[in-house]
Order: C-alpha cells, then structure tokens, then sequence
C-alpha cells in the first residue's frame, strides 16, 4: 500500500515478514522501555508501520500534529497533562544533515494550556513555492501556548539507526530536502492499549 503524505513524500506499509518482523527491529528493549514508562503502560499496539520517503527537492511540509490531545483543554487556570496515548519512532535508513529537510519539532507543544492563555504567534512557514527562489520566507501566525513559543523549534538531524522518539500531540513538520539524494525513515506508532468492548 502507497500513499502520498504531501507533496514529494511517499509512504508504504511495510510488509509483516523478516526483517521488518524482527524482534529487535519492533520490540527493540531500549526503546520498548522509553515507550513503556512515557505511556506508563505495558500494554501498547503498534497503530502504524511504515517507510516515509522524502524525495530529493521536496518542499517543506505544513506545520500539523499527528493526533491532538483526548480532551480539552479547560477556558481558565490550569490545565492537565497527562501522559501522551501514542508515540511516534522514526529510524532514519540514511544520514539525515541539514540539507536532507530533518523533522523540525516546535519543542513542548504537546503541553495544553488553558485557552485563554494560549495567543497568536509566528512560526517561519517556509519559502513561497509561487515566489524564484531566495524570496523572502513566509510567515505562519499559529494560536498556542506561551511556553511552546518559548521553547523554539529544534531539528532533529540523526544518522543512520538513530531513534527519534516523539508525543504524536506535538507539533511538527517535515523539512525541505534540498540535497540530492531521498530521505527514508521507519515511521511506526505504538499507542496506550484503549479497552473496547467486542462483544456487544
């Protein structure tokens, strides 16, 4: 199954055979551990297994949140965090510098804040694909919280086998791939097991 993520990404299901099945691969400890504790559960699926490819010259994706949080967050005071329901593992299959458009997180973004905290900042939206290039960057104004506009964004650039473990809740985006070669990465999502009644 082939799907196009935006333009100039590609994702494919991987299919459930060796390697992709293998336990390290899947259920590697070091990992395993870090969802385990972050979820504070045993008990996890994993929702999505992929490869995201970013072709070489892709553009810059838009800023988005994989899942947004379970509830909301209240009008006033303070607001909950509880513990994220999914986390997402990319594994780079190739080096991913600068010039390969590494995802660019905007840093505690997965931390509500009561609304009427919230306000509308600045993000860079990237450059303007209708402008020649070297034209002046586009500006996002995006509502969220004053810590997240705090923090900043960060890039995280990794080499091959890294694991980039992150909050499906925060926000992010993939970066612009200006070298000449593709970006491919593992895309998997484990999340909290969520009872269901199958019986009704």
């Amino acid at each position: 199954e082939v799907s196009c993520r935006s333009t100039g990404r590609w994702e494919v299901k991987v299919p459930l055979r060796p390697p992709w099945t293998d336990e390290q691969t899947i259920r590697n400890p070091l990992v395993t551990d870090v969802l385990v504790n972050a979820m504070d559960s045993s008990r996890l699926e994993m929702d999505t297994y992929s490869v995201v490819t970013s072709l070489s010259n892709t553009p810059i994706q838009h800023w988005h949140r994989d899942a947004a949080a379970l509830f909301e967050a209240p009008h006033s005071g303070d607001a909950a965090h509880p513990r994220p329901h999914g986390i997402i593992v990319f594994v780079p299959l190739d080096d991913v510098p600068e010039e390969r458009g590494p995802t660019e997180f905007l840093l505690r973004s997965h931390i509500q804040c009561a609304a009427d905290q919230q306000y509308e900042g600045q993000l860079d939206g990237g450059p303007d694909p209708a402008l020649p290039a070297g034209s002046p960057r586009r500006t996002l104004l995006i509502t969220e919280c004053p810590h997240s506009f705090d923090a900043g964004t960060w890039k995280a650039t990794a080499e091959t086998g890294d694991a980039i473990l992150f909050d499906l809740r925060i926000l992010h985006r993939g970066g612009e791939n200006i070298s000449p070669g593709p970006r491919p990465q593992i895309y998997a999502t484990y999340t909290r097991y969520l009872h269901a009644c199958h019986t009704d």
